[in-house]
């Protein structure tokens, strides 16, 4: 968890001492040992932290990367602040779908959009921009995750796990059954090496 913002408290998570980790030496030097033992890296950071992360991914292909919570768009501020945010994210997002080990995880949405469940249109919003991620990523290096229960705190007792499978499996009607198998099962399985 790497979630640093310069200006915005509310986007820095607890512990996060600083903005500067994907280009501090010890960290990168620590990042590099990965490699080596063959493991993998899960990053949450916000967006105007991807490029950065993209940077570092690049030198180092054989560490798979699982970009988590969609990269932490973060809407719900003024327009201009929103159109600014996703343009950022956009941003990283292409430079990290260019990076073939690096896949993402389409969870953690009530932060993307708060409340994005209670109506048609929040629905219709948050599902074009997980398509917009899945178009970049493909089916192959995407996986739907619930976030649970850290979801069911911030969105309340309605916002349950079978409502948000109920709305993957809606994002993923336009899908085949076998992208839809990559989106729910074989992406994750595949990262994680999990033998199911």
């Amino acid at each position: 968890i790497l979630n640093h913002h310069p200006s915005n408290s509310a986007l820095t998570w607890p512990q996060v001492e600083h903005g500067n980790f994907l280009k501090d030496a010890q960290f990168t030097d620590g990042y590099a040992t990965l490699q080596k033992h063959e493991f993998s890296f899960d990053l949450q950071a916000n967006p105007h932290q991807l490029l950065d992360a993209a940077a570092l991914f690049s030198q180092y292909k054989s560490v798979p990367v699982a970009v988590n919570h969609m990269a932490c768009l973060h809407l719900g501020q003024s327009d201009a602040e929103d159109e600014k945010s996703i343009a950022t994210w956009r941003d990283g997002l292409k430079a990290l779908a260019n990076l073939p080990h690096v896949s993402m995880k389409l969870s953690m949405l009530d932060f993307c959009e708060k409340d994005w469940w209670q109506s048609d249109e929040g629905e219709a919003s948050i599902g074009g921009l997980v398509q917009e991620v899945i178009g970049l990523f493909g089916c192959d290096r995407c996986m739907f995750a619930s976030n649970m229960p850290v979801d069911q705190f911030v969105g309340g007792e309605e916002f349950s796990i079978g409502r948000i499978y109920a709305a993957f499996k809606k994002m993923s009607s336009r899908y085949g059954a076998e992208a839809q198998k990559q989106l729910f099962h074989d992406t994750a399985a595949k990262f994680y090496h999990l033998p199911l």
